[in-house]
């Protein structure tokens, strides 16, 4: 089965679907309610003291290396430190991660392109394109010529 005739991936930014929400986002029950629509999820996390954290403005709630296996399939982790991106090398084989402090373009664990460069369109099927609404990428979405969008806003 060729990698187009996939749906494009709707990836939920920290459990956000509807708008930006500061005090649910990147929760474990927000997450996991974003999951249960049907999104994919980028979370944040951060590695401190040995305790992998969920990330928003500063490292907040702890999660399990449980929480992440649970739910591979489909969560994209963005590493806020670089010792959290060390720490889930351990796990490269399955979990989709990367680290990404200033570039446009990351390549995640499991190939695929992560950016939030504009005209990031024509980086073709393995690509995915962090944006403020989904409805900017609403012909790449319908013509399926990029893998997936992340977004705060798919529902408004």
């Amino acid at each position: 089965m060729s990698i187009l005739s996939k749906e494009v991936k709707l990836i939920s930014n920290k459990g956000n679907t509807e708008g930006s929400y500061a005090d649910k986002e990147n929760t474990p029950d927000y997450v996991l309610d974003a999951l249960k629509k049907g999104y994919n999820v980028k979370i944040d996390i951060w590695l401190d003291d040995g305790q992998l954290r969920l990330y928003t403005n500063k490292p907040d709630a702890k999660i399990s290396e449980m929480f992440l296996c649970n739910q591979y399939m489909f969560l994209w982790i963005q590493c806020k430190n670089i010792e959290s991106f060390q720490y889930l090398m351990m796990y490269k084989s399955f979990l989709n991660f990367f680290y990404n402090e200033i570039d446009n373009f990351s390549l995640t664990s499991q190939r695929y392109i992560w950016t939030k460069a504009q005209g990031s369109d024509k980086l073709g099927v393995r690509s995915v394109i962090e944006c403020n609404s989904a409805k900017e990428y609403a012909k790449e979405i319908k013509d399926q010529s990029i893998y997936g969008v992340c977004s705060n806003n798919f529902e408004k």
